[in-house]
C-alpha cells in the first residue's frame, strides 16, 4: 500500500514537472518572438531614418506645464520624404483650424540632418524644418529595438517647445490623414 502511494506522489511530482516546463518554454518562445518583432521594427524603422523616408505618428502629446493628451496617430504626425516634411498637429480637434480637420498642417524643407548614438544606444535624430509657416528644430530620439520614439520640437523664433511620443514606420507603410498645408 505504501508502495502504491510512493508510486502515484511520484508521478504526480514527474507530471507537474513537466507542465511548468511546458509552461516555462511556452513564455521563452513567447519572449523570444516579441523580441525578434521589435528588433524587426527597430531595424526598419533605423533604415527609415537612414534613408530619410519615414512618418512618425503621435500617439500623446506633453505640455509644458507637466499634462499631456492622447492624440490620434492618423491625423497627428511628422512626414519626412527626402528634403520635403510636413508636421501636422490636430491637439483639439473641437477647435477650429486652418487644415479643415481642426488643427494645423505645415510644409517645409528639411535641412541640416544630424545622427548621433549615446553611450546607452540611444539615437537622436536632429533636423530643421523650414517652410512659409514654419520654422523648427526637430529632435527625434529612439532607444535600442524599439520603433516608439520621443519627438520634441522647438520653434526657431519663439524657442516654444512641445514634446510627443508616437511611432516611427516607413514612408509608405503608413495610412495618415493629410488636411490642407498652410
Amino acid at each position: 500500500m505504501l508502495r502504491k502511494i510512493f508510486i502515484i506522489a511520484l508521478m504526480s511530482i514527474c507530471v507537474a514537472g513537466a507542465y511548468a516546463q511546458e509552461k516555462s518554454d511556452k513564455k521563452a518562445k513567447a519572449k523570444r518572438d516579441t523580441q525578434s518583432e521589435s528588433t524587426a521594427e527597430y531595424a526598419m524603422a533605423m533604415k527609415a531614418l537612414t534613408d530619410t523616408s519615414f512618418i512618425v505618428g503621435f500617439d500623446k502629446v506633453y505640455y509644458n506645464d507637466g499634462g499631456s493628451s492622447f492624440l490620434n496617430s492618423r491625423t497627428n504626425f511628422l512626414s519626412v520624404n527626402g528634403n520635403h516634411g510636413t508636421l501636422q498637429l490636430i491637439v483639439d480637434p473641437s477647435v477650429f483650424g486652418n487644415n479643415g480637420l481642426g488643427g494645423v498642417t505645415v510644409d517645409g524643407n528639411i535641412s541640416d540632418i544630424k545622427t548621433q548614438t549615446n553611450k546607452r544606444g540611444v539615437t537622436n535624430y536632429r533636423m530643421n524644418l523650414n517652410g512659409h509657416s514654419i520654422s523648427c528644430n526637430i529632435t527625434i530620439s529612439i532607444a535600442p529595438g524599439s520603433h516608439e520614439v520621443r519627438t520634441e520640437i522647438v520653434t526657431t523664433f519663439e524657442g516654444n517647445r512641445i514634446s510627443l511620443d508616437g511611432i516611427l514606420t516607413p514612408y509608405v507603410s503608413t495610412n495618415i490623414q493629410k488636411g490642407r498645408a498652410e
